[in-house]
């Protein structure tokens, strides 16, 4: 199983797993889709069939979370952090959180308002350490280890 498949299954177990997710998607810094789950209702503009409006409105989706993590990242560095860590955007509907998974790609969180903030903080990091996992396991050496964030490990004792 390649390292992109294996992010498809964790993003889709999220999807099943977390309450008042509606959508996750993991995209690359310069705004490529890498993978997606959830965003199954499409808005009333968009017909479910058409393939090519909805590739188009994930395209978007992936842009508009590139931007937010760069725009993040220059405000961090302005302010003299290092880094941005999560991204929380309150909107009307709900909530988009946002977190640099590796040097490459940034991990998104689409959820209700019915849903936990403490949990979806907890699931994008959670989530973030995974993808960057993955992706690592591709390609070893090649993907440096974020600082803070991935879920916590336990040691192999021995």
């Amino acid at each position: 199983m390649n390292s992109f498949a294996m992010v498809q299954d964790r993003l889709d177990l999220c999807m099943q797993s977390v309450a008042g997710l509606q959508g996750v998607l993991v995209a690359t810094l310069d705004g490529f889709l890498c993978c997606e789950s959830g965003f199954a209702s499409p808005s009333a503009d968009l017909d479910a069939h058409d393939h090519k409006a909805r590739s188009a409105a994930a395209d978007h989706r992936a842009a508009a979370v590139s931007v937010l993590a760069a725009a993040a990242s220059q405000v961090a560095q302005r302010h003299g952090a290092a880094e941005a860590g999560r991204i929380c955007i309150e909107t009307e509907r709900g909530y988009v959180l946002v977190c640099k998974a590796d040097e490459q790609h940034v991990v998104e969180l689409y959820a209700s308002r019915k849903a936990y903030l403490e949990d979806l903080g907890f699931t994008l990091t959670s989530l973030a350490g995974q993808v960057r996992e993955a992706l690592a396991s591709e390609h070893p050496g090649a993907v440096p280890e974020a600082k803070g964030s991935g879920s916590p490990r336990q040691r192999a004792s021995g």
